[in-house]
């Protein structure tokens, strides 16, 4: 791997990560409400949790955050056919050859091909749609990925040039792959790890979480241009 192609990496990994965010936005919507008025008396059971309250200004309010149902119902309509529907993740043929598909939607409940691995869109979109602590779950996980596949790929191709920088993304990989904690053997860290105003040394030993509370979504892109411009 030269440079050019380790940036062209790390820009589509920053991508990925942005998208990740932009698509929870999307079915979470804690910025797009909807209003109480529009909705029937029918409908104050939502797919995604019991009404809790409203607050001043009319706004439903679901499990203490927004969410716009009737949006989110028209998106899973009109991409998947339904909530009764799945996602079928393909799997290698029992013949050992790949499948051709890598998924493919049908029928909730509809097990019968062996070829396909089922998710159901209900509880994909329950999830997500019905559980702030998911989607910090979600985007939290999202960044570990994106920060070991970065530091494996500069170390694989010796590219890692040993500066603060990247000895900062050193330990935040270590981090993200044991439980989000800061877990030093006794000598380390042995090189200063800094980046902007953020310094790892021995005092973060045990500090949790590492993402998003020693650094946050931002500081993650930061790096990753740092990364891009010195590398």
């Amino acid at each position: 791997m030269i440079k050019s192609q380790l940036v062209e990496l790390v820009e589509q990994l920053q991508l990925f990560y942005t998208t990740s965010f932009a698509l929870l936005n999307v079915l979470w919507q804690p910025s797009v409400p909807l209003i109480a008025q529009d909705i029937a008396d029918s409908d104050v059971i939502t797919p995604f949790g019991k009404v809790e309250s409203y607050d001043k200004n009319g706004i439903l309010v679901v499990r203490g955050f927004f969410t716009n149902r009737a949006k989110v119902e028209s998106l899973m309509n009109k991409e998947f056919g339904g909530l009764n529907q799945t996602i079928g993740l393909g799997r290698r043929d029992l013949n050992g050859t790949t499948n051709v598909n890598l998924s493919q939607s049908g029928p909730s409940g509809n097990n019968s091909n062996p070829s396909y691995y089922d998710l159901s869109i209900d509880s994909v979109f329950r999830a997500t749609c019905g559980s702030g602590e998911y989607n910090f779950f979600h985007m939290r996980n999202t960044a570990s990925l994106v920060i070991s596949t970065v530091h494996d790929a500069l170390n694989r191709h010796n590219l890692n040039n040993k500066s603060p920088e990247f000895e900062f993304l050193r330990h935040l990989r270590n981090a993200v792959s044991h439980g989000n904690c800061f877990t030093f053997h006794t000598k380390e860290p042995t090189h200063t790890a800094a980046f902007k105003n953020l310094v790892i040394d021995q005092t973060c030993q045990g500090f949790t979480p590492v993402l998003f509370g020693f650094i946050m979504p931002g500081d993650v892109m930061d790096l990753l241009d740092h990364i891009k411009n010195n590398v």
